[in-house]
């Protein structure tokens, strides 16, 4: 199967010329986006939706590595001698393939989008008669292009074979202009007599092969397509199920009822019956031939075994959506409406079941975590089963914009219980364990999944600073954390109560004639309370050379520094930004900082527009831009401090500052 890079039409070898526009593939670059474009390096799923993108004229959605892997193949000799190709130096004036030369006889050597055989050769189920064979046109064995007069003989002959009623109705329906549009439109309009005949009756011998016929008019293919849905069965492959169904509702959306009323017309005046003028009598007939599209599909579905039908619909809206991000065909539209119905009484029972479990999770809670993890492993269960039957419905809403109702409840209420646990509980491991479930689950709903990710990252952001609490016991025996304080060799702080942190760290190398004879690290953490006290809690190697005891100790007052960054971030930020509300600027180090304005150091100013700012470690310099050598020796003959401010305190915080207020900003 391939699908023409030209105009998305469907035929049957990649460098073969496109039936419906004529064009063959010849440079390079076509013969590899060709390639791309069939059952060897695509889905059937990809190929009807790059087919939708190419009829309607949208940006062709190919991803680069594909092509680039269809390049590469195309380099092979023994590829390019299989598909009939020339090399591509020759590309210009190479001849058009012939369906000899350029139909593959074996995969091309690139890696297969499947691997598995083709479900369409599959046994499927025999017909002994279709839809299409109970339209009148069947029943009488007449042609569009036949006249009254012939109409009428041909009832009378096939009274003689098969009920008289039903002639006398087909006849009748036939001949009555008021319907025998419906007749019509349910037929093969604009197909030669002799190709409609061999239509229908191929349907009896392989349904699913109308599925490759290409430039059939687009109300005929479907027509056919609808009644080859007949053979669908319960051991239907599920994802080319989904496939065809994708096809026929990009088909759907491709009715042109201008083309069906030309059609048809154009029949009528070869046997004699009055032309169709209202375009809106088109338009009605094909408003219900939409539904019963919808209903051949739904039947087929119906037939399936309910976790294949379940897949089918999923894979379906997954394809077409492309994971909720796009909107769907109206056909698709539909057939989700009608499976949300039809799986309602299965929702709510098992939201029921999700409830009763969310409340003897919380009953149990009293209990502890041993108590309440089985409750939260059958929730899981539950609620994974749950989202399987949504699934699509929850892609659908997403496609067109808005969350499926249901699933957001739900998902709310196993939020509340992953809240009420770890608030009212403190059991960090399942809350976390159902929030994970919740991202998983409801990734469709952006508001909830928004809300989730945070909820997620703020126990992250606990689990984490409790592993550094668990640490900072381990490794210091004079360290214990409680709540909102901490103790340091018998003395106990309040974190709430910090106002500035202030961290250095440096490694210092020792060397004997020369020669490295080892590195010492040292580490100091500062910690300026509200109360004018200062806390120092310095750790140094010196003498100690590769003292593993006292590198982690160094690591872990590390990781309790970024513990005290996290939780004291807004308190330290608010302390500056109220010195701004109250005097219009702020004042750090030395300098005072007037928002995107200027920074003044020991009464000069730096305006941030005209002034550098080099960031080293642990200060910041300032310095004209212009700023030259004659201004370097006039720096070092005077003697002067040179104009800098030091950003090892609140370091995150003066950043943050910078940013926000002086539009500075640099390269990490």
């Amino acid at each position: 199967m391939a699908i023409c890079f030209k105009c998305g039409s469907e035929k049957s070898g990649a460098l073969l010329a496109c039936g419906a526009c004529g064009t063959t593939p010849r440079l390079n670059s076509e013969l590899a986006l060709s390639l791309v474009l069939t059952d060897h390096l695509s889905s059937k799923t990809q190929l009807a939706h790059y087919s939708h993108e190419l009829r309607n004229h949208l940006k062709l959605s190919v991803p680069s590595d594909a092509l680039a892997q269809a390049q590469e193949a195309l380099k092979d000799p023994q590829l390019m001698a299989m598909l009939g190709a020339q090399p591509a130096s020759n590309a210009s004036a190479a001849p058009v393939p012939t369906a000899a030369s350029s139909r593959p006889t074996a995969v091309p050597p690139v890696q297969s989008a499947r691997n598995t055989p083709s479900p369409r050769a599959r046994a499927q189920r025999t017909l002994k008669t279709t839809a299409l064979h109970q339209t009148p046109f069947a029943i009488l064995n007449v042609t569009t292009r036949d006249d009254r007069r012939r109409i009428v003989e041909l009832a009378e002959e096939k009274s003689l074979e098969l009920d008289h009623d039903v002639c006398q109705k087909a006849r009748s329906d036939l001949t009555n202009p008021r319907t025998r549009l419906s007749a019509e439109i349910a037929w093969l309009p604009g197909v030669s007599p002799r190709k409609a005949s061999q239509l229908v009756e191929g349907l009896l011998h392989d349904a699913m092969a109308v599925r490759e016929e290409s430039g059939l008019p687009t109300l005929a293919h479907l027509n056919l397509l609808a009644a080859a849905f007949e053979a669908v069965d319960g051991e239907h492959d599920a994802e080319d199920l989904a496939s065809f169904i994708q096809e026929v509702a990009y088909l759907v959306d491709e009715i042109d009822p201008e083309d069906v009323l030309r059609d048809i017309n154009e029949d009528r005046a070869v046997s004699g019956f009055p032309e169709v003028r209202a375009l809106d009598q088109i338009e009605a007939e094909l408003a219900e031939r939409k539904r019963y599209y919808r209903s051949a599909i739904k039947d087929a579905l119906d037939r399936l075994p309910p976790t294949t039908l379940v897949q089918v619909m999923t894979d379906t809206v997954e394809g077409v959506t492309l994971g909720g991000e796009d909107h769907a065909p109206e056909l698709i539209d539909d057939l989700v409406d009608s499976y949300e119905v039809e799986t309602q009484g299965f929702l709510q029972k098992e939201a029921e079941n999700v409830h009763k479990l969310i409340k003897a999770a919380r009953d149990s809670a009293n209990s502890g975590e041993a108590a309440v993890k089985p409750y939260v492993d059958k929730l899981d269960a539950v609620a994974r089963n749950w989202d399987k039957v949504a699934q699509p419905i929850q892609l659908s809403a997403k496609a067109r914009g808005i969350d499926h109702e249901a699933s957001r409840d739900l998902a709310y209420e196993i939020r509340s219980l992953a809240i009420d646990l770890f608030n009212t509980h403190d059991m960090l491991t399942q809350s976390q364990r159902l929030t994970g479930l919740l991202q998983e689950l409801f990734a469709e709903l952006p508001e909830v999944s928004e809300r989730v990710e945070q909820d997620a990252d703020a126990l992250e952001d606990i689990a984490s600073d409790r592993n550094i609490i668990a640490k900072l016991s381990e490794k210091f025996k004079d360290f214990n954390l409680s709540g909102n304080t901490f103790s340091w060799k018998g003395r106990t702080y309040d974190i709430s109560g910090i106002n500035h942190i202030a961290f250095y760290r440096a490694i210092t190398t020792h060397k004997t004639n020369f020669v490295e004879t080892g590195k010492t690290e040292k580490a100091l953490l500062t910690l300026t309370f509200n109360s004018g006290q200062t806390l120092n809690i310095s750790i140094d190697e010196q003498g100690i050379f590769f003292n593993k005891n006292r590198t982690q100790q160094i690591e872990t007052l590390a990781e309790f520094y970024g513990f005290l960054l996290h939780v004291t971030f807004e308190r330290r930020v608010k302390f500056y930004e109220e010195q701004i509300e109250r005097n219009g600027y702020f004042v750090y180090d030395e300098c005072r900082f007037y928002p995107h304005k200027k920074v003044v150091f020991r009464g000069k100013d730096f305006d941030v527009n005209t002034s550098s700012f080099l960031r080293s470690y642990g200060y910041i310099e300032m310095r004209k831009k212009d700023y030259g050598v004659l201004d370097k020796i006039k720096r070092e003959v005077s003697l002067t401090k040179i104009p800098q401010f030091n950003t090892l305190t609140d370091t995150d915080v003066i950043f943050h500052l910078l940013d926000k207020h002086m539009g500075l900003r640099w390269k990490s």
